[in-house]
């Protein structure tokens, strides 16, 4: 049973709403339940995620040059989720 437990995701997409582009390249930090964190960057499309996590409580923050940091936090994963678009504001 264990052996073959499906994992879930975590997706998004960052973008600049000012200039209506996507953000490649931007800094994704996902704070994994047991504090361990992991982290990855947008893709070309501005992009990200984040495969084979299991159920629980996830954080996430978002780092682009130019851009003000977003988090968020408590993000309750029972399923896989899209968490949709963060727009980021110029620093």
């Amino acid at each position: 049973y264990y052996l073959n437990r499906p994992h879930l995701f975590i997706a998004g997409d960052v973008w600049d709403p000012v200039d209506n582009e996507v953000i490649e390249g931007a800094e994704i930090a996902l704070t994994m339940p047991n504090g361990e964190t992991r982290k990855t960057e947008t893709d070309d499309f501005g992009d990200f995620y984040f495969r084979h996590i299991d159920e629980g409580t996830y954080d996430i923050g978002i780092k682009a040059e130019g851009f003000k940091p977003v988090e968020r936090k408590g993000i309750e994963l029972s399923e896989s989720l899209n968490l949709g678009d963060f727009p980021l504001e110029r620093a």
